[in-house]
């Protein structure tokens, strides 16, 4: 971050309706499944963004920068990070 604060003029930028009207992401996400057009919030974005998140919250817990093996699910370069990583559904909740 710079530090520099907002201006009037650049909170104002940032108002409630001063852009386009936004589709609200319910809208968006029946637009998606009615097109077949990915949303803004498309699992091929989410779900390796939270990956990378997740794998920054165990790397943080174990004191390491980890060597991450997608295909294995598993940190190559440290194996105490495996009790951080569940591969154990709870009842009910499998894939």
């Amino acid at each position: 971050m710079s530090g520099r604060s907002l201006t009037a003029r650049g909170v104002r930028a940032f108002a409630p309706g001063a852009g386009p009207p936004k589709k609200c992401h319910h809208q968006e996400w029946i637009a998606a499944c009615q097109t077949g057009r990915p949303g803004t919030c498309n699992f091929q974005y989410a779900g390796p963004l939270n990956e990378a998140l997740l794998l920054g919250n165990v790397a943080h817990r174990v004191g390491r920068k980890l060597q991450w093996d997608p295909a294995r699910l598993k940190a190559a370069n440290c194996p105490e990070a495996e009790k951080y990583i569940q591969h154990q559904y709870r009842q009910g909740c499998t894939i």
